[in-house]
Order: structure tokens, then C-alpha cells, then sequence
């Protein structure tokens, strides 16, 4: 009789850790369709806008792609080589969900790119986290734009004109 109750309560502990871990499957597996579904927009952009450079052969071999909104506009860039071989990029802009399909191409050969942006970003105001990067069009010049938390934890916003380097504006505090 002894045994029989030892057996039972093992069996019971057994079907405790199954709906345990079967719990934590379920959890991790809502948590994973949440994120894909948050993502789906912008990897429906990548797709579209690394097909559009590819199809006016604006670029024959895709690099990154970035994605920014401000002012109103959303941004989307692609960059990678053209047919000389040369780093490139191209800069969509979308205004009110209209696109401007001739987008604006950017020579990047000895220009600012993404990794000295940054690194120029961490090396002037040692941020404590870069929250996006991307490029825009700025008064008509084309930019970098990044954003971080600063180590106050304020958020602050700069552009790079992407020809120079210059620090174009910065807007702290936000």
C-alpha cells in the first residue's frame, strides 16, 4: 500500500513539471508571435525597397538597410554597390504613405558611413544607447540621422551631412 502511494506522488510531480514547461512554451511562443507580427511592416519595407534599388539598377548588390521617421516623413535607405563597384546608397522618402519612386542616390566612397557615424556618436557624447540610425534628406542635403539616450537619460537627437562629416544640428534634452 506503502508503495503504491510513493508512485502516485511521483507521478503527480512528473505532470506538475510537464504543464510547467508546457506553460513556458506557450508563453515564449506568444512572446515570438507578438515580435513577428511588431516586425512584419519594416521587413515588408526591406523587401520592397531592396527590390526597387535592384530593379532600376540603382545598386547591384544590397548591403543594410535603414529606416527612420521625422518631420512628418518616413525614410527608407538602402545601401550596398553599384555597377562600378563603388558603396552607394539610396534614400526613399514617404510622405503620407506617398512615395517619391526616383529616391535619392548617395555616392558613399570616402564618405561618412554608418559604422564612423557611430563611432563619432559614441566617441562626442558617449551615449548610453543608440536607438536608431538611418539616412534622411536634411534641406535637401542627405544626412545621417541618430538617436540615443545620453548618460543623463535624456534622449538626443543629431545629424551628419553624409558628404562631410559635419555636424549639421543637434537637439538635446528631449
Amino acid at each position: 500500500m506503502e508503495m503504491r502511494s510513493q508512485v502516485h506522488k511521483r507521478r503527480r510531480k512528473g505532470a506538475k513539471w510537464l504543464y510547467i514547461l508546457l506553460a513556458v512554451l506557450i508563453v515564449l511562443g506568444i512572446v515570438w508571435s507578438f515580435f513577428a507580427q511588431a516586425m512584419n511592416p519594416i521587413t515588408k519595407a526591406q523587401t520592397k525597397y531592396e527590390a526597387l534599388v535592384l530593379s532600376d539598377n540603382k545598386l547591384k548588390k544590397v548591403g543594410d538597410f535603414y529606416h527612420i521617421a521625422k518631420d512628418g516623413k518616413t525614410y527608407y535607405s538602402v545601401s550596398g554597390k553599384n555597377s562600378k563597384g563603388q558603396a552607394t546608397a539610396v534614400i526613399y522618402t514617404t510622405s503620407n504613405e506617398k512615395l517619391n519612386k526616383n529616391g535619392t542616390v548617395v555616392n558613399l566612397e570616402g564618405k561618412l558611413n554608418a559604422q564612423s557615424v557611430k563611432k563619432e556618436v559614441e566617441r562626442s557624447y558617449q551615449p548610453k544607447q543608440i536607438t536608431s540610425l538611418g539616412m534622411a534628406i536634411y534641406q535637401g542635403v542627405p544626412v545621417w540621422d541618430v538617436t540615443f539616450i545620453d548618460k543623463s537619460g535624456n534622449m538626443t537627437f543629431v545629424t551628419y551631412q553624409i558628404s562631410n562629416g559635419q555636424l549639421v544640428r543637434t537637439i538635446q534634452n528631449l
